[in-house]
């Protein structure tokens, strides 16, 4: 069983298919093909990792070939707040809904966040490439109640991607400011609590967005040695990492009239994973690898969260993910799908880092 509470990632010495799953598990990589999953928690040190056992190779899944078959690294590193929530939004039409919401004098209000003002300098993040993930998100209750009407949603991605070289080989080299565009969608559907559990209702609304990705800065030769070899230096904190945290909004501009109570989610596609899977492009056979597959979502329970609205199970999360262990319940409640998945002190301390901003009075 795997215990929802850091980062995990598959890697290659020659490359990384994909960043890091929440989970803290023991045991060793039985996949017998080099690839190994590590484990990070909130320390300094990146050799304080577990490894876990994760078997992502094609003839066990049936994805388009091994997620790996090279001399394995262990994962290293902290990830980073950029807090500039920059993005590109082209034009795109407003996301479905079911008809016109509060006149134009509603106040602007926060009706959901687990997103603190200030993010600190790392957060778990859930790797999609490398768990098979194409949908993320939570269940939770608004300030608002029923009928204000959706503006925008925020979510916090981490980046492990370098312009050059990689992480792995300790070789990342970015120019400063540098960016890679990825398309970044938000979903929010309703909640069908018909059942046992909750489950997805129809879609609401849903908006993609090309956001500027961050690539995570160049590797410091001088402040990040022995055990931080390969990190970037943070001169703010005095401390070595390896990702970089960044906030993107998705802005809502129809008529979206909310529930009570919602399901939001992010997706956006990778090599094998996603709405609609990119597939094998140059990138994924290079040693840098595809930078979309170097992108995480962050989750983790900050004290005091949620600071608005209600996280209706802190101990679940809704996933859609091929891969049976990403789940708390090993698959036992169905793969491919977006659904509840909770397990006793599975996702607790990792809620799903996301805002709601609605158009309340």
């Amino acid at each position: 069983m795997l215990k929802k509470a850091g980062i995990v990632v598959a890697t290659a010495a020659a490359g990384v298919l994909a960043l890091a799953p929440l989970a803290f598990a023991t045991g060793t990589d039985d996949r017998g093909d080099g690839t190994s999953i590590s484990v990070e928690d909130r320390s300094v040190e990146r050799n304080q990792v577990n490894r876990c056992d994760v078997e992502q190779d094609a003839t066990a899944t049936g994805l388009l070939g091994p997620i790996l078959s090279l001399p394995s690294q262990s994962q290293r590193g902290n990830c980073v707040n950029v807090g500039d929530g920059s993005t590109y939004r082209p034009p795109s039409p407003p996301g479905p809904g079911p008809g016109p919401g509060p006149g134009p004098g509603g106040e602007s209000e926060i009706v959901y966040s687990s997103i603190p003002d200030d993010l600190p300098v790392q957060v778990p993040s859930l790797g999609f490439q490398a768990n098979g993930t194409s949908e993320f998100g939570d269940h939770v209750g608004l300030d608002s109640g029923a009928g204000s009407v959706l503006e925008s949603v925020e979510v916090v991605l981490v980046s492990w991607a370098c312009e050059s070289g990689n992480w792995v080989s300790d070789n990342c080299a970015t120019t400063p400011g540098a960016t890679f565009d990825h398309p970044i969608t938000v979903n929010v559907y309703a909640v069908d609590n018909s059942g046992a559990v909750p489950a997805p209702g129809p879609l609401l609304a849903s908006r993609t967005e090309v956001s500027s990705i961050p690539y995570r800065p160049s590797a410091d030769p001088v402040n990040c040695v022995g055990a931080n070899a390969g990190q970037w230096f943070d001169p703010s904190d005095s401390t070595c990492h390896d990702g970089f945290v960044h906030r993107v909004t998705i802005d809502f501009t129809g008529n979206t009239v909310l529930p009570a109570e919602v399901i939001w989610t992010v997706a956006f596609n990778t090599t094998t994973f996603g709405p609609n899977p990119i597939g094998p492009q140059p990138c994924f056979t290079s040693p840098d690898n595809c930078d979309y597959n170097w992108l995480n979502v962050g989750a983790e329970t900050f004290p005091g969260a949620p600071f608005a609205g209600t996280d209706i199970d802190p101990d679940a999360a809704f996933l859609d993910s091929d891969y049976a262990p990403t789940y708390c319940d090993g698959g036992a409640g169905g793969t491919g799908f977006l659904r509840y998945d909770a397990a006793p002190g599975c996702w607790s301390g990792n809620i799903p880092l996301g805002e709601i901003t609605a158009r309340t009075g």
